[in-house]
């Protein structure tokens, strides 16, 4: 509601003064009751427009409605080129009316203003989880707001805005840079879109992921292949206009009947000399134990940094298996290797919060089958010492640590663990065991790191140094 009344002083204003219409007529045929929220918004009216005293107000006036409809309109000229700005400063202007204003009647009143409160219904608003830096602070009483009460330090503010930008690629931190997931959720709600917390979680995580993305890994096969002419067939008109080989079609008949005397040129395939590229597959292990945050509620960065390195592998033509996992039995998965965005942060942003027992069987029956025709693909695991349960016996009694390295010498493309860790790796035996065994371990000391993490794993493990192409 107050949304739209800072939407509509500021058109209307604009309308009035810029544009000659008689914006006050049309709230003077209008009129209204003694609500004082309704008053003040009247009284702004007659004060930018320099109007007669009620000639639109009818309700009762007093120094405090009209102290602050002066504040109002000096705000709604003063930001009318920087809306976004004032909004908080108006919001906080208006609220001792809005606690104020509880009664049925005045309810009936605002409701039909309240036409944008489905504005985002069915869109798709980008930009929402970051806070913007000026949110905190803009949202100031226009009374103690320097801009507007004729006190500015012109030396603070300079400094202000001289003030250092994080560089490029860092991940602030949530706190006063960017929204937890509830937040984020309840902003795109007021909007009017319709969306479950599971549904807000994708959205977030995926938002605050595409700003990191790189191209994923990809690895040499023998030889790549080059366009072979083999020979010339009719073009047809439901064919790209591009195909048509206009030479071949003017040597045949210097008339030109589309679809009957136009060709195009057949390619097929020959071997090459430079070797192909083929994008490593990613195997994707994200805790989702009692220990792990619920990536709904607030910011999970093992969500956050695997969305990164999943969303960098589909956009480089990888396929994507995510598994999310907890206790015995509890783990959800995507459909095998898959290369739809949405089923891998679908499992991503789940949550158990239960006990910790590695899916040993999902990476074992993953790659079981893995034929030497197949992409490597390369298993990453995101967790905590929790993952030293994949050295825990599978359903069918067998070692947990001798299923795993099976499995790793099947995928054919290496593995890595990030773990969050207290302690020192030295003094972890099964860590230092599977570090003996090929595993790629990384400590972080806090989850936020996984994001850096995530970025330098790429560039790191498969880019070329100083090209920032794939080798």
């Amino acid at each position: 509601m107050i949304g739209n009344l800072f939407a509509d002083a500021l058109i209307n204003d604009r309308l009035q003064r810029a544009r000659s219409l008689d914006m006050a007529g049309v709230y003077e045929t209008l009129g209204g009751g003694a609500d004082r929220l309704w008053t003040f918004y009247l009284r702004t009216y007659e004060i930018l427009w320099a109007l007669p005293t009620r000639r639109l107000t009818v309700g009762e006036l007093d120094d405090r409605i009209e102290g602050d409809a002066q504040l109002g309109a000096r705000l709604i000229r003063s930001f009318a080129g920087r809306w976004l700005d004032g909004a908080g400063r108006y919001g906080a202007l208006c609220l001792p009316y809005l606690l104020d204003h509880a009664d049925d009647e005045s309810e009936r009143l605002w409701r039909v203003w309240q036409d944008a409160t489905t504005a985002g219904a069915g869109g798709f608003p980008d930009g929402l989880t970051e806070i913007d830096p000026g949110e905190a602070t803009g949202a100031v009483h226009p009374a103690l707001d320097p801009e507007l009460n004729g006190e500015l330090d012109r030396t603070a503010k300079d400094a202000a805005r001289s003030a250092p930008e994080p560089q490029e690629g860092t991940e602030r931190g949530s706190a006063g840079n960017y929204r937890e997931p509830f937040q984020y959720g309840e902003i795109l709600r007021a909007s009017g879109l319709d969306l479950t917390d599971h549904e807000v979680a994708m959205r977030y995580y995926r938002e605050r992921a595409i700003g990191h993305l790189i191209p994923f890994p990809s690895r040499r096969a023998p030889v790549s292949t080059d366009p072979l002419p083999e020979g010339v067939e009719t073009w047809d008109v439901g064919a790209p206009l591009a195909d048509i080989d206009w030479i071949e079609t003017i040597t045949r008949s210097p008339v030109i009947v589309p679809g009957i005397t136009t060709m195009r040129r057949k390619w097929g395939t020959s071997a090459g000399n430079e070797p192909d590229r083929v994008p490593v597959d990613l195997d994707l292990y994200i805790d989702s134990s009692g220990s792990m945050p619920d990536p709904q509620v607030t910011v999970s960065y093992l969500t956050l940094a695997g969305a990164i390195v999943a969303l960098s592998a589909l956009r480089a033509g990888a396929n994507v298996q995510a598994t999310l996992w907890s206790g015995t039995n509890q783990f959800v998965t995507t459909n095998g290797f898959v290369r739809d965005e949405q089923s891998v942060l679908r499992v991503m942003t789940g949550f158990f919060g239960g006990a910790t027992a590695f899916p040993i069987h999902i990476t074992r029956d993953t790659f079981a089958a893995r034929t030497p025709s197949d992409p490597p693909a390369h298993v990453l695991i995101v967790s905590d010492e929790g993952v030293t349960t994949m050295y825990d016996r599978d359903e069918a009694g067998r070692d947990g640590g001798e299923v795993m390295r099976r499995a790793i010498e099947q995928a054919g493309g290496g593995a890595t663990m990030v773990l969050n860790l207290w302690g020192e790796l030295e003094n972890d035996e099964k860590l230092l065991q599977a570090q003996r065994e090929g595993w790629d371990i990384h400590v972080v000391r806090e989850w936020a790191d996984l994001v850096a993490f995530a970025r330098a794993f790429s560039r790191k493990q498969y880019e070329e140094p100083g090209t920032g192409a794939v080798r």
